[in-house]
């Protein structure tokens, strides 16, 4: 049976200050550290400038986390919650220094600053099980402020601990559904040129449930070594999502080993049907009935 997971996301300190202006919300973040200067520029012309969120509003969203899991599963039909923690959004911000320079409880050393991503772990937990829970990391993304291998604290600490955690809670009898972790050949959008120098076999001594790694694993020089990452042991997962915006049969390509359709980045985040109606199954003609659709909300 296949599962489906709804990514709960928070922007941090890299939301659009005009369109939380617009709805009437602050612009928050772990600190009141910019990502940009054009960042800086649009709040401030917006009169809604980041501010550091307090410690009740803090509490308050790790109980919002909780509250969306919950909602998520029993209202809108999902099988399971993913934090994203990855690629500097709110969470992620947290965790790392560049972002957070706090000097209470969640800021300052390493447990505080994971601390954040813990309490929402558990409060997710409290609320729909372990089982219904996963969460997505990148060590080693160098987008939207986060230095990956150049960090002052190299990832293998800083996530090493975090997922030391979670395996903790794991022995304990709260193993998370998955833990989805960002390849270091991908960074944000980008492909990182230096993936070749990190061996990222760690977070496999450290997580031994279900590990999701993605990033780069159908790239022409990288699929070929598929089965014999999928098989190394009895835990990892491949994710793929690139290429299935421009692949609607994906797996019976890479099963079969038949040519991927290179995927268009610049379709990625437009309104409409360009770039993902408009591909077709290897083999097969266009078809051009969809061509008319309009997309609609779900909700």
């Amino acid at each position: 049976m296949v599962k489906t997971p709804q990514q709960l996301w928070n922007l941090g300190r890299v939301a659009d200050p005009v369109l939380l202006k617009k709805h009437n919300l602050p612009f928050v973040g772990p600190s009141a550290i910019y990502l940009d200067e054009a960042s800086e520029k649009a709040a401030k012309e917006a009169g809604n400038e980041l501010r550091a969120l307090t410690v009740p509003e803090i509490r308050a969203m790790v109980a919002e986390y909780a509250a969306s899991a919950k909602r998520s599963i029993d209202e809108a039909g999902f099988d399971m919650i993913e934090i994203h923690a990855a690629n500097m959004y709110l969470p992620d911000q947290f965790l790392q220094e560049t972002s957070n320079t706090r000097t209470d409880e969640y800021g300052g050393s390493l447990e505080n600053r994971a601390r954040f991503i813990l309490e929402t772990i558990d409060a997710c937990i409290a609320a729909v099980g372990a089982d219904r829970v996963a969460i997505r990391l990148s060590p080693y993304s160098e987008f939207q402020g986060s230095l990956g291998a150049n960090a002052e604290i190299n990832p293998i600490v800083t996530w090493g601990y975090l997922l030391s955690e979670l395996e903790r809670r794991a022995k304990q009898g709260d193993r998370l559904a998955y833990i989805s972790i960002v390849e270091p050949r991908v960074s944000g959008n980008d492909e990182n040129p230096d993936s070749g120098v990190v061996d990222f076999h760690w977070p496999d001594h450290i997580w031994k449930g279900i590990l999701l790694r993605s990033g780069g694993y159908l790239s022409k020089d990288a699929i070929a070594r598929l089965p014999d990452i999928v098989n190394a042991n009895n835990h990892t997962l491949i994710g793929a999502g690139r290429y299935f915006s421009s692949n609607p049969d994906l797996v019976n390509r890479v099963r079969n080993t038949l040519e991927l359709t290179q995927y268009e980045r610049s379709t990625f985040y437009t309104v409409g049907n360009a770039g993902y109606l408009d591909f077709r199954e290897f083999g097969k003609p266009l078809d051009h009935s969809k061509d008319q659709l309009v997309p609609k909300p779900l909700a």
